[in-house]
Order: C-alpha cells, then sequence, then structure tokens
C-alpha cells in the first residue's frame, strides 16, 4: 500500500484501514442499486420506523408484519398478543419459546 516510517503496527494498521476502506466502499456500489429498487416501493409504508424498512427486501410488498411482538429482554412490558389474522394463544407461544 504506502509505506509510513512510523513503526510496523502502526503502518499495518494503517494499511488494514485503507484496505478496508476500499472494501465498504465496493460493497457500496454493489448495494446502492438493489437499495434503491427496494426504496421504489411502498409495501411497508404503514410499519413503523419505515425510514430504515424502506431499503429492505420486504418493502416490495412480498410480506407484511402480522403481529405485535415485545423482545424479551423488555421487562414489565404489557402488549395484546393479537394478530390481524386472528388470535395468538399466550401459553403456545410461551411454550414454544421458553
Amino acid at each position: 500500500m504506502f509505506q509510513l516510517y512510523i513503526g510496523y503496527g502502526l503502518n499495518e494498521f494503517f494499511n488494514l484501514m485503507a484496505k478496508l476502506i476500499k472494501m465498504f466502499v465496493l460493497l457500496t456500489l454493489f448495494t446502492y442499486p438493489f437499495m434503491s429498487i427496494y426504496s421504489s416501493y411502498s409495501g411497508l409504508k404503514i410499519e413503523p420506523m419505515y425510514a430504515l424498512n424502506m431499503y429492505a427486501l420486504g418493502n416490495m410488498g412480498g410480506s407484511s408484519t402480522q403481529c405485535n411482538q415485545v423482545p424479551n429482554a423488555v421487562k414489565g412490558a404489557k402488549i395484546d398478543l393479537g394478530c390481524s389474522t386472528g388470535l395468538l394463544d399466550p401459553y403456545a407461544v410461551d411454550a414454544t419459546t421458553g
């Protein structure tokens, strides 16, 4: 890459940083067309955090969020276990998730 005379460790650090920058630039250039195609659809427009979800494959409309959920790490959070497609049995969920 380039040669600095500041010691082997720092030289290798800067060489690694240069390689990582090049890798992420290439990844960005490769994925940009996909992200622009996904953002042109509006399949997840009604979902929260649409500003981030619009770049996902699910925004093309092939999937939809059916149920509400709360992560197990949130202590004391309460949510109605219901879906637009029907009812959800809390005992069945507890038995399958532990």
